[in-house]
């Protein structure tokens, strides 16, 4: 089977370096098309993995990337393409020449901006839902990146097609660790992106649990992003860091090599999923959980690690297991200072990690054979 992954969007070249792995690992022939950028970042991540890779002109859109690589396309048997297309009739426009033997598969991210986007009186909004639809239509399968992505499509949608589930990142074999001098470290991974998560609620708290002695770290495994609002919370971070000079604060004000990244992780105990639970792109709202999914959940199944998460978030199913939950200020710190109390209620969350870790590897293995006999069978194709 000879596979080709259009993508443009940093954030997911992870999502794709995974799929080209389980391809990888069955005998499939994966072709990654994108932007230069893009394709050093999955080579990187794959180590090259056997891949080819088409660079496309950068600064190019989906659509226009599409028409100029439709040729390229129609040799493989299937082509996924990525979220990142720019306005829906281009991308629907575009879609119409690439060959109809080709399996069409489409990655969504964001199921309610893409398969049932809210209607405003405008004509563009009008417009764009329109062919966004009918591009999704024209697609033989979705994959998504969680079952209840996957679950939400089937009973809240009208999407009638073959819908996969495809991990984010496929968790792994855990080591054994303890927390260090007996301190727990939480951790933030990602960039610091205060439009969707809550970091002063984070700060707040554990400044009350130093001031109390407790034995807890807390470290941001991301740089900020470019808005005012993220470089205030850096400045935060650095006059806290005068004020508690131990080390029990870190945070990066660089982006991290993926080899940092992993160290820091593996080195965490507690992961802290400080989102917003819902917001809007494009005018539709997306709920965290139920109709998108966060990378934050899949460090907490690759790194096996307990989470502490807003109460009001979704979580895959099992997953409950392995978090504390939080509403305000005072639940979180409460929360943080009972996974500090050597009471066992931080090994307990440990153990369920690590079983919802082989249960969730057994599960996406399967998603992804029942994706690949799909695509054998030639189902989907136009």
């Amino acid at each position: 089977m000879r596979v080709v992954i259009l993508t443009t969007i940093a954030n997911h070249a992870v999502y794709y370096a995974t799929l080209a792995d389980y391809f990888n690992a069955n005998g499939g022939a994966v072709t990654f098309l994108g932007p230069a950028p893009m394709l050093t970042t999955i080579r990187g991540l794959t180590g090259g993995g056997g891949h080819a890779f088409v660079e496309a002109d950068e600064g190019r859109r989906v659509p226009e990337i599409i028409r100029g690589h439709r040729d390229e396309i129609g040799t493989h048997d299937a082509a996924f393409f990525d979220e990142g297309f720019g306005r829906p009739e281009h991308y629907f426009r575009a879609l119409q020449t690439v060959s109809a033997r080709v399996l069409k598969i489409q990655t969504v991210h964001n199921v309610n901006t893409q398969l049932q986007p809210r209607y405003y009186l405008n004509w563009d909004n009008f417009r764009d839902n329109t062919f966004r639809k009918r591009s999704m239509g024209m697609m033989g399968a979705l994959l998504v990146c969680s079952p209840v992505l996957k679950e939400y499509i089937r009973a809240q949608t009208n999407y009638g097609g073959a819908v996969f589930s495809i991990p984010f990142l496929r968790p792994q074999e855990a080591p054994d660790e303890e927390p260090v001098n007996g301190r727990v470290t939480f951790a933030v991974p990602g960039g610091i992106d205060t439009k969707r998560r809550h970091y002063n609620l984070v700060l707040d708290a554990f400044v009350d649990l130093w001031r109390d002695d407790v034995p807890a770290n807390l470290k941001f495994i991301g740089q900020a992003g470019s808005e005012e609002s993220d470089r205030r919370i850096v400045t935060r971070c650095r006059e806290l860091g005068a004020q508690f000079t131990d080390g029990r604060l870190r945070y990066f004000e660089r982006r991290l090599t993926d080899a940092e990244f992993d160290a820091e992780m593996r080195s965490t105990d507690v992961i802290l999923a400080n989102l917003e639970a819902s917001y809007e792109m494009s005018g539709t709202r997306e709920l965290y959980g139920r109709t998108k999914e966060s990378g934050i959940t899949y460090h907490m199944l690759n790194y096996a690690k307990p989470a502490l998460v807003p109460r009001n978030l979704v979580l895959m199913p099992r997953l409950e297991r392995q978090v504390a939950t939080y509403t305000n200020v005072a639940d979180f710190t409460a929360a943080a200072r009972a996974l500090t109390g050597g009471n066992g209620r931080l090994r307990e969350r440990i153990a369920c990690a690590r079983e919802n870790a082989q249960y969730y590897r057994e599960y996406f293995d399967a998603e992804f054979a029942a994706l690949a006999q799909w695509m054998t069978d030639g189902n989907g194709r136009a």
